[in-house]
């Protein structure tokens, strides 16, 4: 009866902790609630290396800059953003119970002068 209990409880405590961790990933945010974190980090105006300093501080090396084009913001009117621009893969995550792989990217748009005017979040979502 005691082991029985016992096994209950150590499952319980597994299952919670597998939900924590997965509840927890930044990455699940919504793309909005993840700008407004990466706009936290990297404000508008900042400078391209400001910002890419920022990035691979976070994030790791990796950040890609484009110096002669902006970033495709593919909304519903898809629209070049900026002049130049830094791509970050964030990283991904499963969805659950089905095994589908999320990737986050962020972009980094800059003006002519270096200067940061939008950041976007791009989630995609790929089979098994």
């Amino acid at each position: 009866m005691k082991k029985r209990t016992a096994i209950r409880g150590v499952v319980a405590i597994a299952v919670l902790g597998f939900i924590a961790i997965i509840a927890l990933n930044p990455l699940r945010k919504s793309p909005e609630r993840i700008r407004a974190s990466l706009l936290a980090a990297t404000p508008l105006d900042s400078s391209v290396a400001d910002v890419r300093a920022t990035v691979e501080r976070k994030f790791g090396k990796g950040a890609t800059y484009y110096p002669k084009t902006g970033f495709m913001k593919r909304e519903i009117d898809p629209k070049i953003v900026g002049s130049s621009s830094l791509e970050m893969h964030l990283g991904e995550y499963r969805e659950l119970p089905i095994p589908l792989s999320t990737d986050v990217t962020a972009f980094w748009g800059f003006d002519g002068n270096g200067r940061l005017i939008d950041v976007w979040v791009w989630k995609t979502t790929d089979g098994p």
